[in-house]
């Protein structure tokens, strides 16, 4: 199984799968995404999406944020303003933190 799910990576994924291989794309590009489908006939592959989760789901998280009960202090491993994404990138590449988030540059 190729897991795709960085943008762009589609026009690769399909040529990474071994024959009777799964493609899994997982999340939203956002966008169309134009990969080569005749790779999915040749290999014989299985091709698979999610999005992760369901509309629903984002409503009741919202509410438990809202209502204090979700605390998202200790999930934040570091901060960066956006012309350091690269030094968050980086950190999780290294899997040295659980989340990293990126702040705006006035």
């Amino acid at each position: 199984m190729a897991p795709c799910w960085s943008w762009g990576r589609t026009t690769c994924c399909a040529s990474i799968v071994d024959c009777r291989g799964i493609a899994l794309q997982i999340g939203l590009f956002g966008k169309p995404v134009a990969w080569d489908l005749d790779q999915v006939c040749y290999k014989e592959l299985a091709v698979t999406g999610s999005n992760a989760s369901v509309p629903s789901a984002w409503t009741r998280a919202l509410k438990l944020l809202a209502g204090g009960l979700v605390k998202t202090e200790p999930l934040v491993s570091g901060v960066f303003p956006l012309t350091e994404w690269r030094d968050a990138f980086d950190a999780f590449e290294k899997k040295s933190g659980l989340k990293s988030v990126l702040k705006p540059v006035d």
